[in-house]
């Protein structure tokens, strides 16, 4: 960034008291693993906070990016598997470099919210802050959890949370929507949905809210007015938080819809809604071939990449990648000719135009089709049409997977084959908050999801629960 253009914003940060916050990768290259994401090293700390000085900035806050998971749970290339005291030791010349121009700066670290195969993450974690703070001489000052996000992780999420409450480190949670997700609006309603159903009641609540993207979307910061605009959500995440209590369930479902400090929602619509398991349904979208990019492939998933473990039971059509001046690329999971055998795979048939898929939970399927070429910049269209014919969750989707000219992956489009909500019923509140809703008899076998939705309003944020 020109040193002009840098100054005008350290200047704005100051006169409007915005603290500045840097994420950096404090591991330094050794020669016996990395570089890795996180080694940028004491060298680049020093030659950063000498400009921002220089410039007339004061650096408030150093975010560690994820410097124990990459030196010591990944595998893979240039892996490393340093303890957490050769860690520690390792990035302390970069703390010094950072305290040398400002005594005062904050560090904190990053790191991932996933599921892992070995020991408990949650324990790892806890085993980390104490090396942290018996080598560095300070406790961090904050932890910030990067989420893998799904149901799993979610219960990771909660217990992280209450183990940094318990050493007494503020917690914070990164809330984003997904690499995959086609357009602005699609990836902020994500990250709603997430800070909505996390901070819900029942976990601790984070004590800082950190909103970022490294993915495609949003394409644009401001105003903070317009609902597919970054900033956008820190106004939804500034409103009410709700909460469903008291709720019974019979031939009417009753309850009340209150504030977080017990406070009655009046006048608020509440839904009854259903995922059903039959209908016809198209998924649909247009985009821009992101930069970089010089081919793309369809993959398709079941029950894996998704922290999900669930049924199928559906028909999916043709359907077709369109790049402008190009011809349609058809998107037909029977022509890829699946070897059959497999137990744990899901039972897959075409017949006529539609391939049938049927899948148990730990049935598995991740299978890519080949290559086509695309051209960065131009604009695209995808359609893909399915039937739900049974219970289906979100366990299968069809994933458009852009790749360099060296083979990377650029980005992905991540499309979820499952029914979307419908509402069967509403109820108004009362100024007690109480509502009752007349349920509609609805065949078990028909329906695999029923929940009350409150989708929020200008002062309040939205709220669901069970209701089954």
């Amino acid at each position: 960034m020109p040193a002009t253009e840098l100054t005008n914003i350290l200047h704005f940060l100051d006169k409007h008291h915005i603290a500045l916050a840097v994420e950096f990768g404090p591991l330094n290259q050794t020669g016996q693993c990395g570089p890795l994401e996180g080694f940028d090293g004491a060298g680049s700390a020093t030659k950063m906070a000498l400009r921002i000085k220089q410039l007339g900035g004061n650096l408030s806050y150093v975010a560690m990016d994820e410097p124990y998971w990459f030196a010591h749970i990944y595998s893979g290339p240039r892996q490393c598997h340093w303890s957490a005291q050769q860690i520690a030791d390792n990035v302390r010349s970069t703390v010094t470099a950072f305290r040398l121009v400002f005594p005062d700066v904050a560090i904190g670290d990053i790191e991932p919210i996933t599921k892992i195969d070995a020991d408990d993450l949650v324990q790892q974690y806890g085993e980390w802050i104490t090396v942290w703070h018996h080598m560095i001489g300070a406790k961090l000052s904050f932890f910030d959890a990067d989420v893998n996000w799904n149901q799993e992780t979610t219960e990771i999420l909660g217990r992280f949370s209450t183990m940094l409450k318990n050493e007494g480190i503020p917690f914070g949670i990164i809330y984003n929507g997904n690499s995959g997700d086609p357009s602005n609006a699609i990836w902020l309603q994500h990250a709603t949905d997430r800070f909505e159903q996390f901070e819900n009641g029942s976990n601790p609540l984070p004590d800082q809210a950190i909103f970022q993207s490294w993915h495609p979307n949003p394409t644009r910061l401001l105003p903070d007015s317009d609902p597919d605009a970054f900033t956008h959500i820190i106004l939804s995440y500034m409103r009410n938080r709700t909460k469903f209590s008291d709720i019974k369930i019979g031939p009417t479902i009753r309850g009340l819809l209150l504030s977080h400090d017990g406070r009655p929602i009046a006048h608020a619509q509440v839904d009854l809604r259903v995922k059903a398991s039959s209908g016809n349904y198209n998924q649909s979208f247009t985009g821009i071939v992101p930069a970089k990019a010089t081919e793309m492939l369809i993959g398709w998933r079941v029950n894996t990449e998704c922290g999900c473990d669930g049924k199928a039971d559906l028909a999916v059509g043709h359907g077709a990648f369109h790049e402008d001046g190009m011809a349609p690329v058809p998107v037909n999971l029977s022509a890829l000719h699946l070897p059959a055998g497999d137990a744990q795979r899901p039972a897959i048939a075409s017949k006529g135009t539609v391939t049938l898929i049927k899948a148990s939970p730990n049935e598995r399927l991740s299978v890519n089709g080949p290559t086509v070429t695309v051209n960065a910049g131009k604009p695209f269209s995808f359609s893909l049409p399915f039937r739900i014919t049974g219970p289906t969750t979100a366990s299968v989707s069809c994933n458009v997977i852009f790749l360099s000219a060296t083979g990377k992956e650029v980005s992905r489009m991540t499309i979820a084959l499952t029914p979307p909500w419908t509402v069967i019923g509403q109820a108004s509140t009362d100024t007690t908050g109480t509502f009752a809703i007349a349920r509609q008899v609805v065949a078990t076998a028909s329906q695999t999801a029923l929940e009350l939705n409150f989708p929020g309003d200008t002062l309040n944020r939205g709220a669901t629960a069970a209701a089954h």
